[in-house]
């Protein structure tokens, strides 16, 4: 699995969160998912994939390599999602994002037009895994 928080944080030391630190964090996202992938092993892509050409970009990928593309739209409640966010600042999580960030991401996310299953993920991780086990 990659995820875009571990690469940003390798790839800027002070983090602003810029379009143009995405881009940059996605470029390395598909970089790094074609070397896993040219091992004929599968990749799970872990990012908020606001825009949907970051999401044409991993489906272009997967075709490359000949395998199955799949989203998983994870939602959840905000006032759950404000919880977890201060939660994970408490425990020093890899993430960085705040709920200024999480309002912005929401903002700019570009609507799913692709085949998806959204994941309710107020509940436990317990309740959360059951629901993406049934999709794969």
């Amino acid at each position: 699995m990659f995820s875009t928080d571990v690469i940003r944080r390798e790839l800027f030391p002070v983090r602003k969160y810029t379009k143009k630190e995405g881009r940059a964090v996605f470029r390395e996202l598909k970089k790094r998912a074609r070397v896993h992938l040219s091992r004929a092993k599968h990749v799970i892509l872990d990012a908020t994939f606001i825009k949907a050409e970051y999401r044409a970009a991993a489906k272009r990928l997967a075709a490359e390599f000949n395998i199955e593309y799949k989203i998983v739209h994870v939602a959840a409640l905000a006032m759950v999602v404000k919880q977890r966010i201060t939660e994970r600042f408490r425990k020093g999580d890899v993430s960085e994002a705040e709920w200024k960030h999480y309002l912005i991401f929401k903002k700019r996310f570009e609507p799913l037009t692709e085949k998806h299953i959204t994941v309710n993920n107020s509940g436990t991780l317990t309740e959360t895994k059951k629901q993406v086990d049934k999709y794969f």
